[in-house]
């Protein structure tokens, strides 16, 4: 129909040209609307009535042409809900937002807003970070324990942890997008590090920083990362991949002077000499946290931190009780639970079971697909003929 409306107006712009011309013409336009007859003699004269005559009948007829066209927009919008598919909608979605750089995470650090970091661990948690408010996503080796059931992040290998990177990476087209750089991918050299290093940021195309846990003792290396244009945020206080040197996930910096002065130091010197762009502190008394974040001029993400640093990241799984209530028991102090996705999962599965065995839940009529009764019957027919034949 809508291909017919060109079509008519197209030769009404046609005829328009006509009247320039001396000849004879004749015209004729067909369409679901009906047909249009143009027949009249056109004179060379400019001041001959018959031009003015088909200058009149073509006006009528563009006339003619929007009233139509109106009255069809007007009757397939009223009888949109009868079509076997739904009409196709102009795109009202805003247009894809600019991706944040560091430069945006500065700028908000020096202008004294909150940060807010969260975890992912494939595509769909890094869509739910990307359609988020949060400005950065971190793909966090945590995914050890959440994702893959492992009981610490040192059971990672690195093929593994690149493959939920990749999925990440796909999904975080808008945020600052960091990862963790496993165990064992960093401590052996330089050159073996930045190695691995560069194989995640050519895995995963959206990837704009890593993260390495470690205090002085990583400073130079760190530096290298940055002389070769690779950005690197530190973690600092307690560092998981060394629960087993450190006796376990605990409270870091608290009982001795000595204990709070080395983080501290450790943030300083990864800031003056590693040259890294923000500093994770995790599990370290509010007090220690707040006299760091005071000293240092890059942003700092506190996790069990307090509130005095520059901003927070969580883990997903735990903010969003994805583990369940076992999980949430053994949560660590820091953590706040937003939501329970893990009961109102198993509870959906449930209410889907439940509707499978009820012969009169799901699927129905609303699921299925039908077809010609004709051809159910035909195809009936030679069903009828294959069986019988053996």
């Amino acid at each position: 129909m809508r291909n017919q409306l060109l079509n008519l107006a197209n030769s009404l712009g046609a005829l328009r040209c006509l009247i320039r011309r001396s000849s004879l013409q004749r015209c004729w336009v067909s369409t679901d609307l009906g047909l249009i007859s143009s027949k009249t003699s056109f004179s060379t004269s400019a001041t001959s009535p018959n031009i003015n005559t088909a200058s009149v009948d073509i006006n009528k007829d563009v006339n003619t042409l929007n009233q139509s066209k109106a009255s069809f927009l007007a009757s397939e919008s009223s009888s949109e809900s009868a079509q076997p598919y739904p009409t196709p909608q102009p795109n009202t979605q805003q247009p894809a937002k600019r991706k944040l750089t560091i430069h945006d995470i500065q700028l908000r650090y020096a202008q004294k807003q909150p940060l807010t970091m969260i975890t992912a661990h494939d595509y769909i948690t890094g869509k739910f970070a990307n359609d988020s408010l949060a400005e950065m996503v971190l793909v966090g080796d945590s995914l050890a324990m959440v994702s893959l059931g492992h009981p610490s992040t040192n059971q990672l290998e690195f093929d593994e942890f690149k493959y939920a990177a990749k999925a990440v990476s796909r999904a975080v087209t808008e945020k600052y997008l960091i990862s963790d750089m496993p165990y064992g991918t960093y401590e052996t050299s330089p050159t073996n590090a930045i190695n691995n290093a560069i194989s995640l940021f050519r895995a995963c195309p959206n990837l704009q920083a890593v993260k390495m846990e470690g205090g002085a003792e990583y400073a130079s290396l760190f530096r290298q990362f940055h002389k070769v244009g690779i950005s690197v945020v530190g973690h600092v206080g307690l560092t998981p991949q060394r629960y087993n040197f450190l006796g376990g996930f605990k409270l870091q910096g608290a009982k001795r002077v000595a204990d709070g002065l080395q983080i501290f130091e450790d943030c300083l010197k990864l800031q003056n000499e590693g040259k890294v762009k923000m500093i994770v502190i995790e599990c370290v008394p509010l007090a220690v946290a707040k006299i760091i974040a005071e000293n240092l001029q890059v942003p700092t993400i506190g996790i069990g931190a307090g509130k005095h640093t520059s901003g927070q990241v969580l883990v997903m799984a735990d903010m969003l009780g994805m583990l369940g209530s076992e999980n949430g028991q053994n949560k660590p102090k820091f953590v706040k639970q937003y939501e329970g996705f893990y009961d109102k999962a198993v509870e959906a599965i449930n209410e889907y079971d439940a509707d499978v065995k009820n012969p009169k839940g799901f699927p129905g009529p609303q699921q299925s697909y039908k077809m010609p009764k004709d051809v159910y019957q035909e195809f009936e027919l030679h069903v009828k003929q294959l069986v019988k034949r053996g």
